[in-house]
């Protein structure tokens, strides 16, 4: 009998610690994930720029623009021809406070874009590689869109603040018409 309650005591907690979402529950997520995604796409002006050094003032010739879950940098030439600066898969947590998103680097076919580094151990060399992202917070008002994101992927932004050393920037960004 108390290997019986010892096995239902155990069975109960570790169904405690997965957190045992109910299909419903999942669904709801996932929806409201969907619904969080779909605010925003589209393209996006920047605003402003500040961060480490002094503030920047915004290319004219550049946009942002969010598509699935892609965030690319677009700048456009003199002649109009536009080319892709660089591409980030985004990986939103809206649930959190502030929101968070994950913004991997990817080449054009989605693939993760990684760095392989020499790492001496013990007397021994090996390889590390390590894929290139950088961790952020955001905050939606509406046709505004504010970023703050570390370039240190250990250190997520707590604050839209971006103290000097701090390895941050904030991206304040406007829906395009």
């Amino acid at each position: 009998m108390l290997k019986y309650l010892s096995v239902l005591t155990l069975l109960a907690v570790s169904l405690t610690f997965t957190g045992c979402k109910s299909k419903e529950q999942t669904e709801a997520e996932q929806a409201a994930l969907k619904a969080e995604q779909d605010k925003l796409q589209g393209k996006w002006k920047l605003a402003s720029r500040s961060g480490d050094e002094d503030e920047e003032a915004p290319e004219p010739n550049s946009y942002y623009v969010i598509e699935g879950d892609i965030f690319r940098l677009v700048f456009t030439d003199k002649d109009g021809k536009e080319e892709t600066i660089f591409r980030q898969k985004m990986a939103i947590t809206p649930n959190k406070e502030p929101k968070q998103v994950d913004l991997t680097y990817v080449d054009e076919a989605g693939k993760p874009i990684t760095s392989t580094d020499k790492v001496r151990s013990r007397g021994k060399t090996k390889s590390k590689t390590t894929t290139l992202k950088d961790v952020a917070i955001y905050q939606l008002d509406g046709d505004k869109l504010k970023i703050c994101i570390s370039y240190d992927d250990k250190k997520r932004p707590t604050d839209f603040t971006t103290p000097r050393g701090s390895a941050r920037y904030v991206l304040n960004l406007e829906k395009m018409k």
